[in-house]
């Protein structure tokens, strides 16, 4: 399985527009579900069915990525020190979800495991 995926510093147009679309036709028209990964991820991290879905209605898209199975963003919602992050596929599943701190802005980030080239 080959695995595409780009940052949010390197998104095209097509791509951040792309990400979005994503992310509103799951908000609208409601094909949620949560993996037991994701919610595992979300007991240990104590965050709650509401923090999810927060994170991927107001939260930024991080990242887009593209595998066999479809489409995959990632959001980012800074509430206080603290960075919600969450995986969701285009079907609507949230597939995990970590916390961050808020200010940690990954100056150390490899752009150099991401495509360099645009897959939109």
């Amino acid at each position: 399985m080959r695995i595409h995926k780009r940052h949010a510093k390197q998104f095209t147009d097509q791509e951040r527009a792309l990400a979005e679309d994503i992310r509103q036709d799951i908000i609208e028209n409601g094909r949620k579900s949560i993996s037991d990964h994701c919610q595992d991820a979300m007991d240990e991290t104590g965050a709650s069915v509401y923090d999810l879905a927060e994170s991927l209605r107001h939260g930024i898209i991080i990242e887009l990525s593209r595998q066999d199975s479809g489409y995959r963003i990632v959001t980012r919602l800074d509430r206080g020190d603290t960075a919600h992050c969450a995986v969701f596929s285009e079907s609507g599943a949230a597939v995990t979800y970590w916390i961050n701190g808020s200010d940690d802005r990954h100056e150390t980030l490899n752009l150099g495991k991401y495509n360099r080239q645009a897959f939109v």
